[in-house]
């Protein structure tokens, strides 16, 4: 899985990425603002993005909506202090808050891996039951059957 790690202060991004190497996700990048993260976002186009809650000023659930409508990428939101319930936010799959141990991050990294891996799984589902799209010359030509409103 691609993550890219977006958090503000070095140290603790550089923690973030070592967990995801013990995860054996592959990590595409390192952003330290809003606008790092991004472009990184858009060019590199990662799974998972682990984003504090501020970024350059800007909320990280913000970010975290934003990347998950434009790109669908999903975020691991890394708060200060207690962490908040926000599971009903959108594409975020899960919240660890500062300070954490390891241990605790590579734990959420797995977590969230399940989540994503759930997610593209019921994608695929949903593009395989679209039925397929039917030539009207085939239709013509009696090959495929005429469809025909049930009112």
């Amino acid at each position: 899985m691609k993550v890219l790690v977006a958090h503000e202060q070095l140290l603790v991004a550089s923690m973030v990425a070592t967990c995801a190497d013990l995860c054996r996700h592959s990590v595409v990048g390192m952003a330290r603002s809003e606008v790092e993260s991004s472009l990184s976002v858009h060019d590199r186009r990662p799974d998972l993005v682990v984003i504090g809650d501020r970024l350059s000023g800007r909320s990280g659930l913000a970010l975290a909506r934003e990347y998950y409508e434009r790109y669908g990428a999903f975020s691991l939101l890394v708060a200060r202090g207690p962490a908040e319930d926000h599971s009903h936010a959108v594409g975020v799959v899960g919240v660890v808050s500062e300070p954490f141990p390891a241990n605790e991050m590579v734990q959420a990294l797995k977590a969230a891996e399940a989540e994503v891996r759930a997610a593209s799984l019921v994608e695929k589902r949903s593009e395989r039951a679209r039925p397929p799209v039917r030539d009207r010359r085939e239709i013509m030509r009696g090959r495929l059957p005429a469809f025909r409103p049930a009112f």
